[in-house]
């Protein structure tokens, strides 16, 4: 039997921009990047590991608009795969 558990951090009332995600990065045993809430992720790039932490932790705490069709969209990394295959009308 597998237990898959979901963790979603209830300090959301401290995050008022994206940079404060950066609280939450901190260094693994191995020296990369990791998440400092579940300790189950870690990548060799920081942005990476803040895409994790606003994503899997803190969903919906921001919007983004696409530039393309002004879809909004719960995540910077969710915009970024959205953009790359919106053919929408540029909005100004």
């Amino acid at each position: 039997m597998t237990l898959v558990l979901e963790l979603t951090c209830t300090c959301s009332g401290d995050i008022r921009s994206p940079a404060d995600f950066d609280r939450f990065l901190g260094m693994n045993e191995a020296g990369l990047p990791s998440c400092t809430i579940c300790c189950a992720f870690a990548h060799s790039a920081k942005s990476n590991v803040r895409n994790h932490i606003e994503a899997k932790h803190f969903p919906n705490t921001f919007t983004y608009n696409c530039p393309k069709c002004a879809r909004q969209l719960a995540s910077k990394k969710a915009l970024q795969n959205h953009v790359q295959k919106c053919k929408g009308i540029e909005i100004y």
